[in-house]
């Protein structure tokens, strides 16, 4: 392979890593088969579970190309389905790692089970058996191929498939053997970004993650910089788990679900869950004071509904509570030099974790602060309170409508 096709797959994986997703690649793959004179009209890569692809929403994505339109389409199938469908969850497993809507019936079983991991057909004259394989026909795709590159730590091969209006060149079995290992290096270094991504993303957030990665990494890496800061807890935890053990779990994700949800839409970002309680943030990049007030508030108003939707469903007392502040904090990372949280501390976290703890004292669903109150004026004043370790007297703010409030008792 020529050094400009080699850089040009290199700049591949570049855009899909600064897109944070996988087209990229399969434009570049399209490009470097086309150089070597497979001009195909329908590329697809199946990203799966087994391979190295982590979501922790999806098994897996199958990601396909086609000329007709020059856009990248994208069919997720999540772990539920992959479950009933029976297909591998770890590295080794045998059943079909390519099309989960297939199953056996996809020739990517075939070239998963052959020692050539190659299989090419007529789409046209022959016949091939496969249900998918005649909805490309039907497209007016002549030719087929779909072959096996060796993924590092998997027994099982990544896919590719191609299709075209055009007969491919007689020789295309040794074209594409000539591509296998550099392919298949471009396919690991795709899995292993989006590993990295998904799993940061996952355990750490989104934005906090996004700075991990470009390398905030070393302990004392900080900023000071304003930002909304949300608390909220299960209320009853205790008793819960101790009446229903292990039944907990299930609870604890229905409720943080919805929660997490409800944060998104408004441009949080949770950072940490503790325990029964889960630390949320809201950055001011881009927004002012008064729209992440406003958005901090809308999230508490839109959580009691659903929380106690979940009570009811559920048949639990099932309750939550928040404390909110705006205010400076100190973003970075803290811990040991071998074990690093990256988080939010300060003055403005410690104050919003009285706030919460106050709720749940004068029996209200939320406590908001001073700032807060100045970008949200349908807040109502709750008096002024005396905090644990705060050493002025806090004045609150309350939800207006006392109604809202519902979700606690």
């Amino acid at each position: 392979m020529a050094k400009s096709e080699i850089n040009g797959l290199l700049k591949a994986l570049e855009s899909a890593e600064a897109a944070d997703g996988f087209q990229p690649i399969l434009v570049g793959l399209r490009e470097i088969f086309y150089r070597y004179g497979i001009n195909a009209d329908r590329l697809q890569v199946p990203m799966t579970q087994p391979l190295g692809f982590r979501d922790p929403r999806y098994w897996g994505v199958i990601l396909t190309w086609r000329r007709q339109n020059d856009v990248v389409t994208s069919q997720w199938v999540d772990h539920e389905r992959a479950r009933r469908l029976g297909l591998p969850k770890v590295v080794g497993g045998k059943p079909d790692p390519g099309c989960p809507a297939q199953g056996s019936e996809s020739p990517y079983w075939r070239v998963s089970e052959s020692e050539a991991r190659y299989f090419r057909t007529n789409l046209a004259e022959e016949t091939h058996g496969y249900e998918v394989l005649e909805g490309l026909q039907k497209e007016g795709l002549r030719d087929y191929c779909c072959f096996g590159l060796s993924i590092p730590g998997s027994e099982l091969p990544a896919l590719i498939s191609l299709a075209s209006q055009k007969a491919f060149p007689d020789d295309l079995f040794e074209r594409l053997s000539g591509l296998r290992e550099v392919l298949s290096l471009c396919l690991y270094g795709a899995y292993r970004g989006s590993q990295a991504r998904r799993i940061a993303q996952t355990y750490i957030g989104h934005e906090t993650g996004r700075r991990v990665l470009n390398g905030a990494i070393s302990r004392g890496c900080e900023e000071t910089l304003e930002a909304g800061i949300m608390f909220c807890d299960i209320r009853g935890y205790t008793a819960l788990s101790e009446r229903l053990g292990d039944g907990i779990l299930p609870i604890m994700n229905t409720v943080f679900q919805a929660l997490g949800e409800e944060v998104e839409k408004e441009g949080g970002e949770i950072l940490k869950f503790i325990g029964d309680a889960m630390l949320v943030a809201y950055g001011l990049e881009g927004r002012s004071r008064e729209a992440v007030s406003q958005s901090m508030v809308a999230t508490v108003q839109a959580s009691f509904p659903r929380i106690r939707a979940i009570a009811t469903a559920l048949d639990e007392p099932v309750r939550v509570g928040f404390g909110c502040h705006l205010g400076p904090v100190v973003y970075g990372n803290v811990g040991t030099s071998e074990r690093l949280d990256y988080t939010v501390v300060g003055p403005a976290v410690n104050l919003a974790s009285r706030l919460e703890r106050l709720a749940k004292k004068l029996g209200v669903g939320a406590v908001f602060s001073q700032p807060i109150q100045s970008g949200c004026s349908q807040l109502r004043f709750g008096g002024v309170h005396q905090l644990k370790d705060i050493a002025q007297p806090t004045p609150i703010w309350l939800l207006s409508q006392p109604m809202q409030i519902g979700a606690i008792p």
